[in-house]
């Protein structure tokens, strides 16, 4: 699955950052640690610990809205289209 950056994670999950850190240091979550070494959590781990993801933006559906949207949001966007396709498949 996708890595989101911690900031765009907590917004997934529907919480603050603050949070999002104190579920990491608790070890609720894992972080993942990318080749240029900068830390994000799994999609799945989000999915893992509060069931579901959050929408970032209202009304926010599968179309080219992502083409104005921020990195972190697209990269959500990207990670449930391919959830969506390997869930079809």
């Amino acid at each position: 699955m996708a890595i989101l950056p911690i900031t765009a994670a907590a917004k997934a999950a529907g919480i603050s950052r603050q949070s999002m850190y104190n579920h990491i240091n608790g070890g609720t979550i894992s972080v993942t640690v990318d080749n240029s070494g900068k830390k994000g959590v799994d999609l799945s781990e989000i999915l893992r610990v509060f069931g579901e993801i959050k929408p970032i933006t209202q009304g926010a559906g599968l179309g080219d809205e992502n083409a104005n949207a921020q990195p972190e949001q697209s990269a959500l966007i990207d990670a449930l289209r391919d959830q969506i396709t390997n869930l079809k498949d």
